[in-house]
């Protein structure tokens, strides 16, 4: 999303994203752990991104946050399995819905609904799942 500022004369930006279950917002993921996991993952989340009291840069940084200021890309797709719940829908939905497509590019798509992914979160990559998820990785590619 920021390939203009940080990497213009290195190479070509990529032609396109694909987001498998992850977390774009490091804020969101702190209140879903409190809630759903009573803080189960505390410890691996303040280890893997700081104290949130002490690091405004968990909602600056985000992509989330950057994919809001940031020009169009293009085409991104979002994926997570209704069977995940060890990261939330909500981190794909929050980063779509700021996302902005390239003038004349292909839309951005986003599949929550287990069309591309299935199962649980660490399944995802494998068996079924993994076969729909290269269907819809070809079909974006050739779209």
């Amino acid at each position: 999303m920021r390939w203009a500022e940080l990497a213009p004369a290195q190479s070509a930006p990529p032609d396109g994203f694909v987001g498998v279950e992850g977390i774009y917002n490091a804020s969101l993921w702190d209140a879903y752990d409190e809630a759903h996991f009573k803080g189960r993952f505390s410890c691996p989340t303040r280890q893997a991104f700081g104290e949130p009291a002490e690091n405004p840069d968990w909602r600056a940084n985000s992509p989330t946050a950057v994919a809001a200021q940031a020009a169009p890309v293009g085409p991104c797709m979002l994926l997570h399995s209704p069977g995940d719940d060890y990261v939330q829908v909500q981190e794909a939905v929050a980063l779509y819905e700021v996302l902005k497509p390239a003038p004349g590019g292909v839309p951005h798509r986003i599949d929550i609904a287990g069309g591309c992914v299935q199962g649980e979160h660490e399944d995802v990559l494998e068996g079924a799942s993994a076969q729909s998820l290269a269907r819809c990785m070809a079909q974006m590619v050739l779209t």
